[in-house]
């Protein structure tokens, strides 16, 4: 019996299907074929990823509505029960948390930790969130609660794990940072 294949097409058996039989690949028949393939395949479903957010953004009078959509299209693409954009002040000193979209219920410690946190930039101890900003470059955590802030506590009793950080780029500093907390 065959099954469909991770690149989107049928691998057939080479001679036969006694043990130890290799699989011959007739559109990739060599592995850096099959990673171009690989490689191109990831680069349409971030496209695909982007065009959605961007006419979503587009084709909706309600900004907050849009906003909360777009988050939910990247929380379900990195397989992220949260998704929230800080954004910087005028400034540039501190990130408050400006929109989220969340699965429900089990979030609501973390909602609740969220919307009291306003998180400096330049001074003080550097969280995962000011440094993704000031490296401008994202960053995966992959256990947040090893983290010093304050709202590993809601992380924890939501059950979320690793922590993932995508700043907004700008010229010197992240006008914001899009944070995920994926499924580990």
């Amino acid at each position: 019996m065959l099954h469909k294949g991770t690149d989107n097409h049928f691998p057939i058996l080479n001679q036969g299907s006694a043990p130890g039989a290799t699989l011959i690949d007739p559109i990739c028949p060599n592995y850096s074929c099959r990673d171009a393939v690989r490689q191109t395949n990831e680069r349409l479903e971030r496209l695909s990823l982007q065009t959605r957010v961007g006419m979503q953004l587009l084709r909706n009078d309600e900004p907050e509505k849009a906003l909360e959509t777009a988050l939910r299209f990247l929380a379900e693409a990195f397989g992220s029960p949260w998704c929230a954009l800080w954004l910087a002040s005028p400034g540039g000193e501190m990130y408050s948390m400006n929109a989220v979209w969340h699965a429900g219920a089990s979030m609501k410690h973390l909602l609740m930790a969220s919307r009291q946190i306003i998180t400096k930039s330049r001074t003080g101890s550097a969280g995962p969130l000011t440094r993704a900003a000031m490296q401008l470059e994202p960053l995966w955590i992959e256990d947040y609660s090893a983290e010093a802030t304050d709202r590993v506590w809601a992380a924890k009793k939501s059950g979320l794990r690793s922590w993932i950080g995508v700043p907004l780029m700008g010229f010197t500093a992240a006008p914001g940072v899009v944070e995920l907390f994926p499924h580990s």
